[in-house]
C-alpha cells in the first residue's frame, strides 16, 4: 500500500516523504515500510519494522515505533492537537518504554 507522510521539520518546513508499506501476516499493526525508489527494493535493510503500538479510536491520531524501540511517531490527522492529549500520549508512551525523549516539536504542533 501507498504511504505518504507529510510532516513539519524542526524549523517549521513542511516536508513530504512517498514510500510502500506491507502488512507482516498474523500481526495485525505490524508493517515493514520503505521509502527508497523502487529499483533499490530488493535490499533488505530499505525495509523498516513500523508498529502502530496505540490507535485513536476515530482515527485522529496513532502512535507508530520499532519493535526495538529506536523510533517513535505521533501522527494526526491534523498539523496540531491539544497540548494535553499529546502530554497523556506521551506520558502513555514513557510508560511503554518508548523513546519519548527524541520526540520533536517543530513551531505549531500544539494547540
Amino acid at each position: 500500500m501507498g504511504v505518504r507522510n507529510t510532516y513539519r521539520t524542526r524549523d517549521g518546513r513542511t516536508d513530504v516523504a512517498d514510500g510502500v508499506a506491507r502488512p507482516l501476516p498474523g500481526m495485525p499493526g505490524a508493517l515493514q515500510v520503505r521509502f527508497v525508489p523502487d529499483w533499490l527494493a530488493w535490499l533488505p535493510f530499505t525495509w523498516a519494522d513500523d508498529w502502530v503500538v496505540e490507535l485513536n479510536p476515530d482515527y485522529r491520531w496513532a502512535v507508530v515505533g520499532s519493535p526495538s524501540r529506536d523510533s517513535l511517531w505521533v501522527l494526526s490527522r491534523t498539523p496540531a492537537m491539544p497540548r494535553a492529549q499529546f502530554e497523556a500520549i506521551r506520558a502513555r508512551a514513557a510508560q511503554r518504554g518508548d523513546p519519548v525523549q527524541h520526540l520533536v516539536l517543530p513551531p505549531g504542533t500544539l494547540e
